[in-house]
């Protein structure tokens, strides 16, 4: 029924005012309310975030830092300000050490869309750098788009230094489990090496005892047949001769093993006089030519300049020449020997030069240690110590020994000493060092 006077027309736009006035006023109440959550929703966040031990951080959907904590502040020691960039104050306290890691991943994570986490350092108000695991995750709205970033910074500087002292610890187990694995090993390579050295120095110390043994026996019988009329003057004398050689050779082999003795003491005598060097290595050879035990036809040559003077041990250089004659005629296998002494920059050298089988490279540190050879000891007799008595020796005199070989080719023991007279002051070196746990085995 129409109301008189109003045209029906004019009710519709009225109507539509009236309606749209009424979802404005809904809408804006909905938004007032939103609002009022929102602003509820923050005032809980700040309250969560004072309250707990972490340092609690906010960022914006693009990863702009938009909020710390007071725990944050409290730690670098800052003051909050509103005019602070918040990307920059925090960036600057990270360890160099970790800001590439701590940009990627915090990139990463962004970009991904992805929870971040990562461990680092961040610098104090004392300036000491502590361990943080920080931990990030994206807050999304009903659509699934990202809002914010929200995450935490927790101190776990002690489970770090926990942890590494563990490993510290680990690690110093591991050496010392390693070093008593390297002990082990060289406490069973001594006993090991003494048994050989016993085994051998019972084989090379029976050997001319046995000869001697046989011989007496066999003289013995002989005298009880014939009488001492057997024994012609030239007869005689050959069976003396033996019996020297053997007696030699025994006295060599014990007086090696009384100077490992000594050197292992650090007491062998070195008594330095004059001596003309070249004077000393001719004479000996031809002991060495002579000596019993060795075959006379033995080609040894010597060249030597006239003016080396020293302070030189004249027995111990002499046993120094003859060990290394002594080892190239066994290794020589009778091939010719050659000697040289030469002299330069007062320094004094001792050449001996054979043509035997050669030592290998890897040899050729090894062969001056105690019992140590370059062949089997089944192949060359000895008891494997007189190159290293002339290593000792030299070393006393303030010199030194190498060796330059080629298997096929021979080898050349080179001796370099000082030979200027200065008696006071080469008295004084110290004598041999102490052999090695090998030799205190014994």
């Amino acid at each position: 029924m129409k109301s008189p006077g109003v045209s029906f027309e004019i009710g519709v736009p009225l109507a539509i005012i009236m309606v749209c006035g009424i979802i404005y006023f809904l809408l804006h109440r909905e938004r007032k309310f939103r609002l009022y959550q929102i602003k509820k929703q923050d005032e809980d966040f700040v309250n969560i975030a004072e309250s707990i031990p972490q340092m609690l951080w906010s960022a914006t959907e693009p990863g702009e830092a938009k909020y710390f904590n007071n725990r944050w502040y409290e730690y670098f020691g800052l003051i909050q300000s509103e005019n602070q960039d918040l990307n920059l104050t925090w960036i600057k306290y990270v360890h160099p050490d970790d800001l590439e890691s701590v940009i990627s991943r915090w990139s990463r994570a962004k970009n991904e869309k992805l929870p971040y986490e990562n461990e680092y350092r961040l610098k104090g108000k004392d300036g000491q750098y502590r361990w943080f695991l920080s931990r990030g995750i994206p807050v999304k709205d009903s659509h699934g788009k990202i809002i914010k970033w929200i995450g935490t910074a927790t101190d776990i500087h002690q489970n770090k230094e926990a942890i590494r002292a563990k490993d510290e610890l680990l690690n110093l187990l591991d050496q010392e489990i390693a070093a008593r694995k390297v002990q082990q090993t060289e406490l069973e390579r001594a006993i090991k090496t003494r048994d050989e050295f016993m085994s051998m120095a019972s084989h090379e110390l029976k050997t001319p005892l046995t000869s001697l043994q046989l011989q007496t026996q066999m003289s013995k019988k002989i005298i009880s047949k014939e009488g001492l009329s057997a024994f012609p003057p030239e007869k005689l004398i050959k069976l003396i001769q033996t019996f020297d050689n053997q007696v030699t050779r025994l006295g060599r082999l014990v007086e090696d093993m009384l100077d490992v003795v000594r050197i292992n003491q650090g007491r062998i005598p070195i008594n330095l006089e004059i001596a003309n060097l070249g004077e000393l290595v001719t004479d000996t050879v031809e002991k060495f030519n002579s000596a019993s035990g060795w075959p006379r036809e033995q080609d040894i040559s010597v060249s030597s300049i006239d003016s080396i003077e020293g302070n030189f041990d004249r027995f111990r250089i002499e046993q120094v020449v003859f060990n290394l004659l002594s080892n190239a005629a066994k290794y020589g296998d009778g091939t010719p020997i050659k000697v040289e002494v030469l002299a330069k920059d007062n320094t004094a050298s001792i050449l001996v030069h054979d043509k035997g089988p050669g030592i290998a490279l890897e040899n050729q540190e090894r062969i001056f240690k105690p019992f140590e050879r370059a062949t089997s000891s089944r192949q060359i007799s000895g008891l494997g110590l007189g190159l290293h008595i002339v290593s000792q020796i030299v070393a006393a005199h303030g010199g030194e020994i190498k060796v330059k070989s080629t298997l096929g080719h021979g080898a050349t023991f080179i001796v370099e000493l000082p030979y200027v007279t200065q008696p006071a002051d080469l008295l004084q070196r110290p004598h041999l060092s102490a052999v090695s746990q090998i030799g205190q085995s014994l």
